[in-house]
Protein backbone atom coordinates (compact mmCIF):
# COMPACT_ATOMS: atom_id res chain seq x y z
CA UNK A 1 0.00 0.00 0.00
CA UNK A 2 3.03 2.54 0.88
CA UNK A 3 4.56 2.11 -2.74
CA UNK A 4 1.06 2.48 -4.01
CA UNK A 5 1.08 6.05 -2.42
CA UNK A 6 4.33 6.81 -3.19
CA UNK A 7 3.43 6.06 -6.95
CA UNK A 8 0.16 7.89 -6.70
CA UNK A 9 2.54 11.27 -5.19
CA UNK A 10 5.70 11.09 -7.77
CA UNK A 11 2.28 11.18 -10.91
CA UNK A 12 0.86 13.90 -9.30
CA UNK A 13 4.24 15.46 -8.96
CA UNK A 14 4.88 14.91 -12.73
CA UNK A 15 1.57 15.93 -13.84
CA UNK A 16 1.58 19.17 -12.07
CA UNK A 17 5.22 19.82 -13.89
CA UNK A 18 4.33 19.39 -17.64
CA UNK A 19 0.94 21.36 -16.79
CA UNK A 20 3.18 24.61 -15.98
CA UNK A 21 4.74 23.91 -19.06
CA UNK A 22 2.37 22.55 -20.93
CA UNK A 23 2.17 23.79 -25.32
CA UNK A 24 4.81 25.70 -27.02
CA UNK A 25 6.95 28.15 -25.25
CA UNK A 26 7.28 31.70 -26.79
CA UNK A 27 9.64 34.59 -25.50
CA UNK A 28 10.50 38.18 -27.09
CA UNK A 29 14.59 38.62 -27.75
CA UNK A 30 13.88 41.33 -30.18
CA UNK A 31 11.25 43.85 -30.49
CA UNK A 32 11.76 46.69 -33.02
CA UNK A 33 10.04 49.74 -34.31
CA UNK A 34 11.38 51.51 -37.24
CA UNK A 35 10.36 55.22 -38.63
CA UNK A 36 11.65 56.41 -42.29
CA UNK A 37 12.01 60.11 -43.25
CA UNK A 38 12.43 61.66 -46.63
CA UNK A 39 10.02 59.65 -48.31
CA UNK A 40 7.90 61.09 -51.43
CA UNK A 41 10.15 63.85 -52.34
CA UNK A 42 10.25 65.30 -55.69
CA UNK A 43 13.06 66.95 -57.93
CA UNK A 44 14.91 67.65 -60.74
CA UNK A 45 16.56 64.46 -62.33
CA UNK A 46 20.28 64.17 -61.54
CA UNK A 47 19.77 66.96 -58.42
CA UNK A 48 19.89 66.13 -54.76
CA UNK A 49 16.86 65.58 -52.90
CA UNK A 50 15.99 68.77 -50.80
CA UNK A 51 15.50 66.94 -47.52
CA UNK A 52 17.79 64.13 -46.13
CA UNK A 53 16.62 60.44 -45.99
CA UNK A 54 17.09 58.18 -43.23
CA UNK A 55 15.52 55.87 -40.44
CA UNK A 56 15.02 56.10 -36.63
CA UNK A 57 15.03 52.57 -34.91
CA UNK A 58 13.51 52.39 -31.02
CA UNK A 59 14.05 49.14 -29.08
CA UNK A 60 11.02 48.45 -27.46
CA UNK A 61 11.98 45.53 -25.16
CA UNK A 62 14.84 47.85 -23.74
CA UNK A 63 12.91 51.67 -24.10
CA UNK A 64 16.21 52.55 -25.63
CA UNK A 65 17.83 54.02 -28.83
CA UNK A 66 20.85 52.96 -27.98
CA UNK A 67 22.05 50.19 -30.03
CA UNK A 68 24.88 48.98 -32.10
CA UNK A 69 23.11 49.05 -35.65
CA UNK A 70 24.87 49.69 -38.88
CA UNK A 71 22.62 50.54 -42.14
CA UNK A 72 23.45 49.79 -45.71
CA UNK A 73 22.06 51.65 -48.61
CA UNK A 74 20.94 50.56 -51.68
CA UNK A 75 19.94 52.69 -54.87
CA UNK A 76 17.66 50.34 -56.65
CA UNK A 77 15.53 52.46 -58.99
CA UNK A 78 16.34 55.82 -60.82
CA UNK A 79 20.41 55.35 -61.62
CA UNK A 80 20.81 58.11 -58.58
CA UNK A 81 23.40 58.14 -55.66
CA UNK A 82 23.59 58.52 -51.85
CA UNK A 83 26.55 60.28 -50.38
CA UNK A 84 27.24 57.47 -47.57
CA UNK A 85 26.18 53.60 -48.46
CA UNK A 86 26.90 52.09 -45.66
CA UNK A 87 26.15 54.35 -41.87
CA UNK A 88 26.63 53.15 -38.21
CA UNK A 89 23.37 54.50 -36.21
CA UNK A 90 24.02 57.26 -33.80
CA UNK A 91 21.61 57.42 -30.71
CA UNK A 92 19.15 55.20 -33.02
CA UNK A 93 19.54 57.60 -35.98
CA UNK A 94 21.04 57.33 -39.18
CA UNK A 95 20.63 60.12 -42.53
CA UNK A 96 22.06 60.99 -45.73
CA UNK A 97 21.75 62.49 -48.78
CA UNK A 98 20.52 61.07 -51.62
CA UNK A 99 21.57 62.46 -55.65
CA UNK A 100 18.56 61.59 -57.85
CA UNK A 101 19.45 59.75 -61.35
CA UNK A 102 18.07 60.60 -64.66
CA UNK A 103 17.05 57.12 -65.96
CA UNK A 104 13.26 56.52 -64.86
CA UNK A 105 10.94 58.75 -62.83
CA UNK A 106 10.90 56.80 -59.67
CA UNK A 107 13.80 57.01 -57.21
CA UNK A 108 14.25 54.18 -54.71
CA UNK A 109 16.54 53.47 -51.88
CA UNK A 110 16.81 50.02 -50.12
CA UNK A 111 17.84 50.28 -46.37
CA UNK A 112 18.84 46.97 -44.19
CA UNK A 113 19.45 47.49 -40.74
CA UNK A 114 21.69 45.24 -39.25
CA UNK A 115 22.56 44.28 -35.36
CA UNK A 116 26.09 44.36 -34.33
CA UNK A 117 25.98 40.38 -35.13
CA UNK A 118 25.37 41.40 -39.02
CA UNK A 119 21.86 40.18 -38.29
CA UNK A 120 19.37 41.92 -40.58
CA UNK A 121 16.53 43.28 -38.89
CA UNK A 122 14.51 44.52 -41.19
CA UNK A 123 14.34 46.31 -44.93
CA UNK A 124 12.58 49.80 -45.31
CA UNK A 125 12.01 51.77 -49.06
CA UNK A 126 12.20 55.36 -49.60
CA UNK A 127 10.69 56.59 -52.66
CA UNK A 128 10.47 59.80 -54.28
CA UNK A 129 10.51 61.28 -57.50
CA UNK A 130 12.65 63.23 -60.03
CA UNK A 131 11.28 65.47 -63.42
CA UNK A 132 12.58 65.17 -66.97
CA UNK A 133 11.92 66.82 -69.89
CA UNK A 134 9.73 65.45 -73.15
CA UNK A 135 8.90 62.40 -71.10
CA UNK A 136 5.78 61.90 -69.28
CA UNK A 137 6.67 61.58 -65.26
CA UNK A 138 4.42 60.20 -62.47
CA UNK A 139 3.38 61.61 -59.36
CA UNK A 140 0.90 59.23 -57.22
CA UNK A 141 1.25 61.20 -53.64
CA UNK A 142 -0.63 64.53 -52.52
CA UNK A 143 -1.29 67.17 -53.23
CA UNK A 144 -0.90 65.81 -56.99
CA UNK A 145 -3.15 62.78 -57.00
CA UNK A 146 -5.95 64.62 -55.39
CA UNK A 147 -6.05 67.31 -58.58
CA UNK A 148 -9.67 68.60 -58.92
CA UNK A 149 -8.76 71.43 -61.38
CA UNK A 150 -5.93 73.83 -62.83
CA UNK A 151 -5.69 77.02 -63.73
CA UNK A 152 -2.71 79.15 -65.44
CA UNK A 153 -2.38 83.15 -65.74
CA UNK A 154 0.07 83.35 -68.23
CA UNK A 155 0.30 87.44 -67.60
CA UNK A 156 1.77 87.23 -63.88
CA UNK A 157 3.02 83.69 -64.66
CA UNK A 158 1.52 81.75 -61.93
CA UNK A 159 -0.91 78.57 -61.81
CA UNK A 160 -3.54 77.92 -59.36
CA UNK A 161 -4.50 74.00 -58.78
CA UNK A 162 -7.55 72.71 -56.52
CA UNK A 163 -6.71 69.36 -54.30
CA UNK A 164 -8.59 67.96 -51.55
CA UNK A 165 -10.43 71.14 -50.90
CA UNK A 166 -7.71 73.61 -51.00
CA UNK A 167 -6.24 76.05 -53.38
CA UNK A 168 -2.56 76.23 -54.06
CA UNK A 169 -0.20 78.17 -55.84
CA UNK A 170 2.55 76.51 -58.20
CA UNK A 171 5.97 76.80 -56.73
CA UNK A 172 9.58 77.19 -58.51
CA UNK A 173 9.29 73.62 -60.01
CA UNK A 174 6.76 73.13 -61.51
CA UNK A 175 6.20 70.00 -59.70
CA UNK A 176 5.52 71.69 -56.48
CA UNK A 177 2.65 73.60 -55.01
CA UNK A 178 1.80 74.81 -52.11
CA UNK A 179 -1.52 75.49 -49.83
CA UNK A 180 -2.59 79.02 -49.89
CA UNK A 181 -5.95 79.72 -48.28
CA UNK A 182 -6.57 83.64 -47.81
CA UNK A 183 -10.36 82.89 -46.40
CA UNK A 184 -12.81 79.65 -46.68
CA UNK A 185 -13.30 78.47 -50.01
CA UNK A 186 -15.61 75.54 -48.41
CA UNK A 187 -14.04 73.04 -50.88
CA UNK A 188 -13.18 74.19 -54.10
CA UNK A 189 -14.52 72.83 -57.15
CA UNK A 190 -13.60 74.38 -60.41
CA UNK A 191 -11.49 77.53 -61.60
CA UNK A 192 -12.24 79.77 -64.55
CA UNK A 193 -10.48 83.53 -65.82
CA UNK A 194 -11.11 85.92 -68.44
CA UNK A 195 -9.05 87.96 -70.73
CA UNK A 196 -8.08 90.81 -69.03
CA UNK A 197 -7.32 88.38 -65.69
CA UNK A 198 -9.90 88.49 -63.25
CA UNK A 199 -10.31 84.72 -61.99
CA UNK A 200 -12.75 82.84 -60.63
CA UNK A 201 -13.39 80.03 -58.23
CA UNK A 202 -16.57 77.97 -57.21
CA UNK A 203 -17.14 75.53 -54.89
CA UNK A 204 -19.91 72.47 -53.81
CA UNK A 205 -21.89 74.49 -51.69
CA UNK A 206 -22.87 77.08 -55.37
CA UNK A 207 -20.59 80.13 -53.90
CA UNK A 208 -18.55 81.68 -56.55
CA UNK A 209 -15.88 84.00 -56.00
CA UNK A 210 -13.35 85.84 -58.01
CA UNK A 211 -10.05 87.84 -58.00
CA UNK A 212 -9.13 91.03 -59.96
CA UNK A 213 -5.51 91.11 -58.56
CA UNK A 214 -4.33 87.74 -59.42
CA UNK A 215 -5.28 85.50 -56.68
CA UNK A 216 -4.15 87.69 -53.81
CA UNK A 217 -7.50 88.68 -52.14
CA UNK A 218 -10.85 87.09 -52.85
CA UNK A 219 -14.41 88.51 -53.20
CA UNK A 220 -17.57 86.61 -53.11
CA UNK A 221 -20.16 87.10 -55.79
CA UNK A 222 -23.85 86.84 -55.47
CA UNK A 223 -25.60 83.63 -56.13
CA UNK A 224 -26.99 83.19 -59.61
CA UNK A 225 -30.23 80.89 -58.23
CA UNK A 226 -30.16 82.55 -54.58
CA UNK A 227 -31.89 79.41 -52.90
CA UNK A 228 -29.65 76.99 -54.97
CA UNK A 229 -27.08 75.79 -51.99
CA UNK A 230 -25.09 72.96 -54.13
CA UNK A 231 -22.80 73.25 -57.30
CA UNK A 232 -23.30 74.68 -60.57
CA UNK A 233 -21.82 73.81 -64.21
CA UNK A 234 -19.77 76.88 -64.83
CA UNK A 235 -17.76 78.58 -67.01
CA UNK A 236 -15.79 81.84 -68.51
CA UNK A 237 -15.95 83.11 -71.78
CA UNK A 238 -13.28 85.72 -72.65
CA UNK A 239 -15.24 88.81 -72.47
CA UNK A 240 -15.68 88.20 -68.24
CA UNK A 241 -19.33 86.71 -69.06
CA UNK A 242 -19.88 84.21 -65.89
CA UNK A 243 -22.38 81.26 -67.37
CA UNK A 244 -23.59 78.20 -64.94
CA UNK A 245 -26.68 76.21 -65.19
CA UNK A 246 -27.62 73.33 -62.81
CA UNK A 247 -29.63 69.86 -62.68
CA UNK A 248 -32.18 71.48 -59.95
CA UNK A 249 -34.48 73.29 -61.82
CA UNK A 250 -35.89 72.76 -65.87
CA UNK A 251 -34.29 76.23 -67.11
CA UNK A 252 -31.44 76.82 -64.85
CA UNK A 253 -29.13 78.98 -67.56
CA UNK A 254 -27.38 81.83 -65.85
CA UNK A 255 -25.50 85.00 -66.65
CA UNK A 256 -23.63 87.80 -65.40
CA UNK A 257 -22.73 90.45 -67.13
CA UNK A 258 -20.97 92.59 -64.43
CA UNK A 259 -18.21 90.08 -62.56
CA UNK A 260 -21.18 88.54 -60.83
CA UNK A 261 -23.09 91.26 -59.61
CA UNK A 262 -26.40 90.56 -61.25
CA UNK A 263 -27.09 87.59 -63.05
CA UNK A 264 -29.89 87.00 -65.84
CA UNK A 265 -32.21 83.93 -66.74
CA UNK A 266 -31.18 83.37 -70.08
CA UNK A 267 -33.35 80.90 -71.21
CA UNK A 268 -35.77 81.38 -74.53
CA UNK A 269 -34.94 78.71 -76.92
CA UNK A 270 -33.85 76.32 -74.77
CA UNK A 271 -35.19 72.38 -74.04
CA UNK A 272 -35.49 72.35 -70.49
CA UNK A 273 -32.60 70.45 -68.41
CA UNK A 274 -30.02 72.02 -70.66
CA UNK A 275 -26.49 71.63 -68.77
CA UNK A 276 -23.35 73.73 -69.46
CA UNK A 277 -20.75 71.72 -71.63
CA UNK A 278 -18.77 74.82 -73.29
CA UNK A 279 -19.95 78.61 -74.45
CA UNK A 280 -17.66 80.44 -76.83
CA UNK A 281 -18.37 83.75 -78.61
CA UNK A 282 -17.28 83.94 -82.04
CA UNK A 283 -15.52 86.77 -84.04
CA UNK A 284 -18.98 88.26 -85.16
CA UNK A 285 -20.42 88.60 -81.84
CA UNK A 286 -22.39 85.41 -81.78
CA UNK A 287 -22.35 83.04 -78.65
CA UNK A 288 -22.15 79.35 -78.82
CA UNK A 289 -24.12 76.79 -76.55
CA UNK A 290 -23.15 73.45 -76.62
CA UNK A 291 -24.95 71.35 -73.39
CA UNK A 292 -24.07 68.60 -72.03
CA UNK A 293 -27.14 66.88 -73.85
CA UNK A 294 -25.45 66.94 -76.63
CA UNK A 295 -27.30 70.11 -78.23
CA UNK A 296 -25.55 73.28 -80.30
CA UNK A 297 -27.66 76.57 -79.83
CA UNK A 298 -26.47 80.09 -81.41
CA UNK A 299 -27.05 83.28 -80.03
CA UNK A 300 -27.54 86.52 -82.13
CA UNK A 301 -28.15 89.11 -79.13
CA UNK A 302 -25.74 89.11 -76.68
CA UNK A 303 -26.68 85.28 -74.80
CA UNK A 304 -30.41 86.56 -74.10
CA UNK A 305 -31.99 84.38 -76.13
CA UNK A 306 -31.25 81.39 -78.38
CA UNK A 307 -31.75 78.83 -81.51
CA UNK A 308 -30.68 75.81 -82.13
CA UNK A 309 -27.76 75.12 -84.57
CA UNK A 310 -27.49 71.94 -86.74
CA UNK A 311 -23.99 70.14 -85.85
CA UNK A 312 -22.63 66.63 -86.11
CA UNK A 313 -24.75 64.36 -84.81
CA UNK A 314 -24.50 63.00 -80.64
CA UNK A 315 -22.01 65.80 -80.37
CA UNK A 316 -19.40 65.56 -77.31
CA UNK A 317 -17.83 68.28 -76.87
CA UNK A 318 -17.07 72.41 -78.95
CA UNK A 319 -14.10 73.96 -79.14
CA UNK A 320 -13.50 77.46 -81.18
CA UNK A 321 -9.88 77.79 -82.43
CA UNK A 322 -7.73 81.46 -82.81
CA UNK A 323 -8.61 81.57 -86.47
CA UNK A 324 -12.41 81.51 -85.28
CA UNK A 325 -12.78 77.67 -86.90
CA UNK A 326 -15.82 75.75 -85.17
CA UNK A 327 -14.48 72.42 -84.04
CA UNK A 328 -17.08 69.70 -83.03
CA UNK A 329 -16.58 66.13 -81.47
CA UNK A 330 -19.39 63.21 -81.86
CA UNK A 331 -19.32 59.63 -81.22
CA UNK A 332 -19.20 58.49 -84.93
CA UNK A 333 -17.29 55.81 -85.25
CA UNK A 334 -15.82 56.04 -81.65
CA UNK A 335 -14.92 59.57 -81.58
CA UNK A 336 -14.80 61.72 -84.47
CA UNK A 337 -13.51 65.41 -85.30
CA UNK A 338 -15.66 67.55 -87.30
CA UNK A 339 -14.03 70.92 -88.62
CA UNK A 340 -16.39 74.62 -89.67
CA UNK A 341 -14.44 77.34 -90.96
CA UNK A 342 -17.53 78.94 -92.03
CA UNK A 343 -19.13 79.63 -88.87
CA UNK A 344 -21.52 76.17 -88.60
CA UNK A 345 -22.94 76.35 -91.78
CA UNK A 346 -20.77 72.99 -92.83
CA UNK A 347 -19.23 70.97 -90.88
CA UNK A 348 -16.07 68.36 -92.69
CA UNK A 349 -15.09 65.37 -90.68
CA UNK A 350 -10.94 65.57 -89.78
CA UNK A 351 -10.44 62.54 -87.86
CA UNK A 352 -11.43 59.78 -86.45
CA UNK A 353 -10.51 57.06 -83.54
CA UNK A 354 -11.27 54.13 -81.57
CA UNK A 355 -11.08 54.54 -77.79
CA UNK A 356 -11.52 52.12 -75.37
CA UNK A 357 -14.17 53.67 -73.57
CA UNK A 358 -15.90 57.19 -73.18
CA UNK A 359 -16.69 59.57 -70.89
CA UNK A 360 -16.87 62.98 -70.00
CA UNK A 361 -14.60 65.73 -72.39
CA UNK A 362 -15.06 68.66 -70.67
CA UNK A 363 -11.05 69.35 -70.40
CA UNK A 364 -9.53 67.64 -73.27
CA UNK A 365 -7.38 70.62 -75.22
CA UNK A 366 -4.47 73.05 -74.64
CA UNK A 367 -2.77 74.85 -76.53
CA UNK A 368 1.50 74.68 -76.27
CA UNK A 369 2.71 77.34 -78.79
CA UNK A 370 1.62 76.95 -82.25
CA UNK A 371 0.06 73.32 -81.33
CA UNK A 372 -3.45 71.81 -79.78
CA UNK A 373 -3.15 69.29 -77.45
CA UNK A 374 -6.03 66.74 -77.61
CA UNK A 375 -6.93 64.22 -75.31
CA UNK A 376 -9.25 61.66 -76.97
CA UNK A 377 -10.35 59.76 -73.56
CA UNK A 378 -9.72 56.19 -73.42
CA UNK A 379 -7.16 56.74 -76.36
CA UNK A 380 -4.62 59.06 -75.39
CA UNK A 381 -3.07 62.34 -76.42
CA UNK A 382 -2.72 63.70 -80.40
CA UNK A 383 -1.66 66.90 -81.53
CA UNK A 384 -2.36 69.38 -84.63
CA UNK A 385 -1.60 72.96 -85.55
CA UNK A 386 -4.70 73.35 -87.94
CA UNK A 387 -7.18 70.75 -87.36
CA UNK A 388 -6.74 69.35 -90.67
CA UNK A 389 -3.42 67.14 -89.76
CA UNK A 390 -3.27 64.94 -86.64
CA UNK A 391 -0.29 63.35 -85.17
CA UNK A 392 -0.41 60.75 -82.17
CA UNK A 393 1.54 62.05 -78.69
CA UNK A 394 1.21 59.51 -76.43
CA UNK A 395 -0.68 56.03 -76.54
CA UNK A 396 -2.25 56.45 -72.81
CA UNK A 397 -6.19 54.33 -72.24
CA UNK A 398 -6.05 55.66 -68.72
CA UNK A 399 -5.64 59.45 -68.59
CA UNK A 400 -9.32 61.74 -69.02
CA UNK A 401 -8.43 65.57 -68.08
CA UNK A 402 -5.63 67.68 -69.77
CA UNK A 403 -4.72 70.43 -68.25
CA UNK A 404 -1.24 72.70 -68.74
CA UNK A 405 0.29 75.40 -66.49
CA UNK A 406 1.37 78.68 -67.51
CA UNK A 407 5.23 77.83 -68.97
CA UNK A 408 3.43 74.82 -70.72
CA UNK A 409 3.72 71.77 -68.71
CA UNK A 410 1.10 69.80 -70.03
CA UNK A 411 -0.20 67.75 -66.53
CA UNK A 412 -2.78 64.77 -67.41
CA UNK A 413 -4.70 62.56 -64.35
CA UNK A 414 -5.41 58.88 -64.98
CA UNK A 415 -8.87 57.89 -64.58
CA UNK A 416 -10.12 56.41 -60.75
CA UNK A 417 -6.16 55.91 -60.15
CA UNK A 418 -3.89 58.23 -57.71
CA UNK A 419 -1.76 59.38 -60.78
CA UNK A 420 -0.69 62.57 -62.26
CA UNK A 421 1.68 62.90 -65.17
CA UNK A 422 3.69 66.03 -66.33
CA UNK A 423 5.44 66.81 -69.38
CA UNK A 424 7.60 69.61 -69.66
CA UNK A 425 9.15 70.34 -73.16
Amino acid sequence: MMNIKYSYILILLIAASCNKYEGPFLETTENYSFSKYGDGQKTLARNYFEDTIGIVVYNNLTYSTNEELSALLTVIAGDGTVDDNMIDFNNGYVSTRWKSGGTSNKQQVRIDIFNKNKKMLNSIFINSFAFRENVWDTVTIDPDKSIRDILADTITKQTFMISNCLLHTQKVNYFEWEADQPQNFNCPFGLYKDENGIIYLNNWSGEIFKSVDYGNNWLSCTKPIEEHSYFYYMTVTEDGYIWTSTPEYEYSLRCSRDGGQSWSKDTIGLQAKELIGDIFRLGNGDILFHSLNMHLYKSTNDGKSWETMQSPEYSTKLYVTDKGEIIMFNQENGVSIHKSADLGQTFTKVFNVWPEYGTSMQKIIQKRGDEYYILIVGYGIIKTIDFEDFETVWRNTEIIYLYMDHSGVLITNGFNTPTYYYNKK
